[in-house]
């Protein structure tokens, strides 16, 4: 393992000061990389709060024109991707949505992510490519495919993108595990805020039809051919502006919501573990019901590391707990789910289905088996809280592999 400059020079501020100047990008590499060992360290800490300082002028009258002048911009944009297959003579709407929605706004957000870091041309041209790539395969591949690896495509593309966005917003610095936690903590901001953004968008769109009809002018068409489609895309666009501007009131939004629906999961999962035995069967003879659980228990992992992530709900000893029994109750239903999944293709034969909800189930089991470990481990010996929250984003780079896997090898194999 390479040696930590930030350790090596902690008490030189001259070396460090010239580390810092020398190469910016190590210099955060190494010192967010001793965060684990340092947290508590006076000289850590300084650095801390010089590295992530931001003037109070950075959000100006004049910055603030910039910002919202930008947004409505790329919502702009974002409505002419809306009219693409009209442009383009597509008879089948639908199918050219289920297969693109999550690119568009992937696009959005990237044009966001762009906008704010700065980035570089050559990351900018690598991305957009690769972007152009997936949009490329995406409608070409599946429609050589059967169906049902023409439906697991259309399924992973969004969780890949949502890697090449989590690139970009991390400006390409995937070494520092903080940055991920980051990025995976303001996702829960992101989408609690684009929901409330939705309902807000489409109460306004129906409050203009009502008022419309009144005056015997019928806008429903107009509104379902423009604006809902539209309102539904540009929505984690303006909550990611809003969380990125004004994270102190966004910030407070997802880590309530964990608390409150953690309990509610724990309860559901532990109802739903002592009913399993009298309901076997859906489970292991519906091939539909394996896809819904390997879901089901992705949101739970998800509620799980978001929680992990809430410094304040780590604290409380009885949030621990809860996050620890909701992890082991979501890894003893996996492994049933694992049980059902061999008896289906020892029953079978192997199919897509099978294989990729087989290949997620063993994922999602070792990132809850090293959860659960490191959250004993914080429970019983009083280890680091870093080294629990570390677990959360350390473990991303594995759902990419398995993701490109399927969309890669899937079409070849099946």
């Amino acid at each position: 393992m390479p040696e930590n400059s930030f350790i090596k020079w902690k008490d030189n501020p001259e070396k460090l000061e010239e580390l810092y100047r020398t190469d910016k990008k190590e210099f955060k590499r190494d010192f967010y990389n001793s965060a684990t060992e340092l947290a508590d360290d006076k000289v850590f800490n300084v650095w801390k709060a010089r590295l992530n300082y931001r003037k109070p002028q950075a959000i100006s009258i004049d910055s603030s024109r910039h910002q919202v002048l930008s947004t409505i911009i790329i919502c702009a944009i974002m409505f002419l991707f809306t009219k693409i297959p009209y442009m383009l003579g597509i008879a089948d709407k639908d199918e050219f949505f289920a297969k693109n929605f999550s690119l568009i706004i992937l696009a959005g957000l990237l044009m966001t992510v762009f906008y704010r870091n700065k980035v570089n041309l050559k990351p900018i041209l690598g991305t957009v490519l690769t972007v152009l790539g997936l949009t490329i395969y995406i409608n070409i591949v599946p429609g050589l495919a059967i169906n049902d690896v023409n439906f697991l495509l259309k399924l992973h593309l969004p969780f890949l993108l949502w890697f090449i966005w989590c690139l970009s917003y991390i400006d390409f610095d995937l070494k520092v595990i903080s940055k991920r936690n980051d990025f995976v903590k303001n996702n829960g901001n992101i989408a609690i805020m684009s929901i409330v953004i939705a309902l807000g968008l489409f109460a306004i769109a129906l409050l203009a039809l009502g008022l419309f009809k009144l005056i015997d002018i019928d806008i429903e068409h107009f509104l379902e051919k423009n604006i809902f489609l539209w309102f539904t895309l540009i929505s984690p666009i303006i909550a990611f502006v809003i969380t990125e501007n004004y994270p102190d009131i966004a910030g407070r939004i997802s880590p309530i919501m964990v608390r409150i629906f953690s309990p509610i999961t724990l309860v559901t999962l532990l109802i739903y573990l002592a009913l399993l035995p009298f309901s076997t069967k859906s489970l292991y003879e519906n091939r539909d019901s394996l896809l819904v659980f390997n879901l089901s228990l992705f949101l739970v992992l998800a509620i799980i590391s978001f929680g992990l992530l809430d410094k304040h709900g780590l604290k409380s000893k009885i949030y621990r707990y809860i996050y620890l029994c909701l992890g082991l109750v979501a890894f003893v239903i996996n492994i049933i789910a694992l049980s059902a999944i061999f008896y289906r293709i020892t029953q079978y034969g192997l199919s897509p289905n099978k294989l990729a909800v087989l290949g997620s189930n063993l994922v999602i089991s070792a990132h809850l088996a090293m959860l659960i470990l490191a959250l004993i481990k914080f429970i019983r010996k009083g280890c680091e809280e870093q080294l629990v929250t570390r677990t959360v984003g350390l473990y991303l780079p594995v759902y990419a592999v398995w993701i490109v896997i399927v969309l890669i090898s899937f079409p070849i194999l099946f």
